[in-house]
């Protein structure tokens, strides 16, 4: 119910202002000179504003999901190919650390298929505790506002 409250204009704009806010940050790396920190400025540069604006997500849902996809660079050295947010809905965050996958065609199970999240699958929580290991979602304060004032006035 919360990606509704991202429909209301005002909800909207808000989120949209600070996810630009974080994307225009610039970041860097240390050591950030070197060999090693331009081939991770050449990986990252063209994926990280599509990796931050996914994990952003996080602080507005509770957590996120991103795919990382490699490939072979034209040195022979592995790239990310592709970096993508999954929706959340697919995935359940356990408090033991675990990532769970339900499919939509069953075959998990009510148990779901643990993802490997070294590599693979990343999981970005907002402040997560052990009794709420979905994390903390930022549009959760804002539904029964936004509820009563879409339906009470």
């Amino acid at each position: 119910h919360l990606r509704k409250l991202l429909t209301d204009d005002e909800i909207a704009q808000a989120c949209e202002t600070r996810l630009d806010a974080v994307l225009a940050t610039p970041f860097r790396l240390e050591p950030s000179e070197g060999p090693s920190a331009d081939f991770l400025y050449s990986t990252l540069n063209p994926v990280l504003n599509d990796l931050v604006s996914a994990c952003f997500q996080a602080r507005l849902f509770g957590y996120s999901v991103v795919e990382a996809v490699y490939g072979s660079g034209p040195d022979g050295k592995v790239i990310f190919k592709f970096i993508g947010e999954k929706p959340f809905e697919w995935f359940e965050p356990k408090s033991d650390g675990r990532l769970m996958f339900y499919p939509d065609d069953g075959s998990g199970g009510s148990t779901g298929i643990e993802v490997e999240q070294q590599y693979k699958f990343f999981l970005t929580r907002s402040r997560p505790t052990y009794r709420q290991p979905y994390g903390e979602a930022l549009l959760s304060k804002l539904y029964w506002p936004w509820f009563f004032r879409k339906n009470g006035w």
